[in-house]
């Protein structure tokens, strides 16, 4: 019983730090950047029928402020866009194709657009 009580005040300490927009930047809420993180890992494709399985069993389960498929869509372009890491297309003089990301943007952590502005 103490321990259901200490878990159920964790829950609604960790529920009250969701509300500070600031603490999750650039997402909404811890869940959004949960749901980002598990879409995003390396070697584990999630489908886009498997994400909406997901998001179905947390709403299922009385999680709080589940976004829906198109707002988590939504959300992960706006991230992209923001502060992703551009992939630069290179074609050598002997037609090789060379795909690379620019070590000082990633070193730098700047925006998408100001890296543009450095390349072209």
């Amino acid at each position: 019983m103490i321990l259901a009580l200490e878990s159920e005040e964790t829950e609604e300490m960790d529920d009250a730090s969701n509300h500070d927009s600031n603490a999750w930047h650039p997402y909404s809420s811890k869940l959004m950047f949960l749901l980002d993180t598990i879409d995003n890992l390396p070697r584990l494709h999630i489908s886009g029928s498997l994400m909406k399985v997901l998001l179905w069993l947390l709403k299922e389960v009385s999680v709080k402020r589940v976004p829906s498929f198109d707002a988590l869509r939504k959300v992960q372009r706006r991230v992209r866009d923001e502060s992703g890491v551009p992939t630069i297309n290179w074609m050598s003089p002997k037609g090789n194709t060379f795909l690379f990301n620019d070590p000082r943007t990633l070193i730098a952590n700047v925006s998408f657009p100001a890296c543009k502005r450095n390349f072209y």
